[in-house]
């Protein structure tokens, strides 16, 4: 059963639900007549933080590969994010290039804070669990999220 996406990445929408399973969050896919209509506005999508929240989920549900930075995401598996994103919204035609310019752009962004966010967050268990990290991230990787993966 789907439950309301939390806050934790500082977008805070209530609107948007989340189906737990597989080794991320994955937000459900609407049909296509529910799609959400988007376009460029003042440098941003129009829903912002929707259009982020979906990104970074679909980041986190169809993380591949050891990314330690979105260069080392290859085209084809940049191709398959952004076909992903298509699949939660629609947009006129002409925004084609706008769209997928300012997506770019958005998970770009998007990656090393989630990434920051990891290693902060992975560093804190690791603490709690009573382990000291210092510079030896190796101490880390029991502690990792299961959607990152160590190696291909």
């Amino acid at each position: 059963m789907p439950s309301s996406i939390d806050g934790r990445d500082g977008d805070d929408e209530s609107n948007v639900h989340v189906a737990r399973r597989g080794p991320a969050s994955q937000v459900q896919v609407p049909e296509p007549m529910n799609h959400e209509w988007i376009w460029i506005e003042d440098g941003q999508f129009n829903n912002q933080k929707t259009s982020a929240r979906i990104i970074g989920l679909n980041l986190k549900h169809m993380w591949l590969d050891a990314w330690d930075s979105w260069k080392d995401v290859s085209y084809e598996h940049r191709l398959t994010l952004f076909e992903r994103f298509k699949c939660y919204f629609q947009w006129e035609e002409k925004w084609n290039t706008d769209i997928l310019r300012y997506w770019e752009k958005c998970i770009a962004g998007k990656f090393p804070d989630l990434l920051n966010r990891v290693r902060m967050d992975t560093k804190e268990a690791a603490r709690i669990q009573g382990f000291q990290v210092g510079d030896d991230f190796s101490v880390l990787e029991d502690f990792k999220p299961s959607w990152i993966r160590s190696e291909t």
